[in-house]
């Protein structure tokens, strides 16, 4: 009997330590609480695979650095946690979490985030370089200032967001807020990216003012503030799609486009898909100006002595007639383009109607045209076409 109880135990004592194994196993980076961290002055501090929970504040003295992988700094429940940078300190956070009350700091080095979040109720930082990648902050409250501010692929949302900084670039990024403020910029580039809440873009030159080239992106404001010498150029990449009149498409074909005065301004060869992409300037916002002004142009296409043209704008809608080219081909009826997908809003466009000659086959396409919902502005369209033997089609997009 002894002896069956014995094993009994040992069974029991089995059963606790595999449990205790498994929880281990399935439970997240060690957690400890800690009254406050400091980084002393010109040190360096790693935090790595752990999860702590400070109760008063974290503090990076001058020329400290604070690094985080697989790690998190969070606040106490209930208690307000801030991070304090020191004069050229530096806040680095890589696959990490971090959730504070609030993040200060003036005249710093930088502070970069790679696949990682940043909470905090205000962020309010003065730094040589921000550098986000993949990753997220979230703030009712966040200001900076500085140098170079890089956004790819992330996303800063909040209440009041005002970034100012001399080079700034969001690339597959969102910026999305009830306020978004864009000032003391020398240059801002914005690419496939998004931006809603109201806008304010303001320059303090006299001289040459802020360039901001916007391309592929969407702009979701109800209010638009442009102040000082700004100027917006607005770009959009465009796919021509050139197929024989039986639907084939077109390899090797040229293709050129004209502006409105009937001068080259790009050119390229269809690929064995018959495509053939640019990246046009659609719109211009001047200094002075509440709405964009728009450009035309002509897409000119060669196959084999065939050319076919149509001229777009980012404008309006428009109606292509085929003409004919010698000798006369036989007409086929042409399939309507198919209809552009667009998650956000709608298009803003006049009905057309297909028109007819003796000489020629006609198709009626969606202009490139400009979305706009409560001043939604998004660029894109589709136009379509035939002349002769080939056919034109130009859509938004670089499918």
């Amino acid at each position: 009997m002894m002896f069956g109880g014995k094993i009994s135990n040992i069974s029991s004592l089995v059963f606790i330590l595999l449990l205790i194994l498994f929880i281990n196993s399935i439970t997240p980076a060690a957690a400890r609480g800690v009254n406050s961290l400091v980084v002393e002055k010109g040190e360096s501090m790693v935090i790595e695979g752990e999860d702590i929970f400070v109760r008063h504040n974290v503090t990076v003295e001058p020329d400290g650095v604070l690094i985080l992988k697989n790690a998190s700094i969070r606040r106490w429940k209930g208690e307000s946690t801030e991070i304090n940078m020191g004069e050229n300190s530096t806040l680095a956070a890589y696959s990490s979490t971090i959730n504070t009350s609030g993040v200060k700091g003036e005249m710093i080095r930088g502070i970069e985030l790679e696949n990682s979040s940043l909470t905090a109720d205000i962020i309010s930082l003065q730094a040589t370089r921000m550098h986000l990648l993949s990753s997220l902050v979230q703030s009712t409250n966040f200001t900076f200032e500085g140098r170079i501010a890089e956004l790819y692929s992330s996303t800063i949302s909040g209440e009041c967001i005002n970034l100012s900084s001399v080079f700034m670039r969001l690339d597959g990024g969102e910026i999305n807020a009830s306020s978004i403020g864009l000032e003391g910029a020398e240059y801002i580039n914005i690419t496939r990216s998004n931006l809603t809440g109201d806008l304010t873009i303001k320059s303090p030159f006299l001289g040459t003012g802020t360039l901001i080239k916007i391309t592929d992106s969407y702009l979701n404001w109800s209010n638009l503030t442009i102040n000082g010498n700004t100027s917006i150029q607005i770009y959009n990449t465009l796919t021509v799609a050139v197929t024989t009149l039986s639907g084939e498409p077109a390899a090797g074909a040229e293709v050129v486009i004209l502006d409105d005065e009937r001068n080259p301004v790009k050119s390229a060869m269809t690929d064995q898909n018959g495509n053939a992409r640019f990246n046009l300037l659609a719109a211009r916002f001047t200094p002075g100006s509440s709405f964009p002004g728009f450009f035309n142009y002509t897409a000119e296409a060669n196959l084999n002595g065939s050319t076919t043209s149509s001229s777009f704008t980012i404008e309006r809608p428009l109606t292509i007639r085929l003409k004919e080219i010698a000798p006369p081909p036989v007409v086929v009826p042409a399939e309507p383009a198919p209809p552009e997908m667009f998650d956000r809003g709608e298009m803003v466009e006049n009905e057309t109607s297909d028109t007819s000659s003796d000489t020629a086959g006609n198709l009626t396409g969606k202009a490139l045209g400009i979305f706009l919902l409560k001043a939604f502005l998004i660029l894109g369209g589709v136009i379509g076409g035939v002349v002769g033997v080939i056919a034109l089609l130009i859509r938004r997009g670089g499918a």
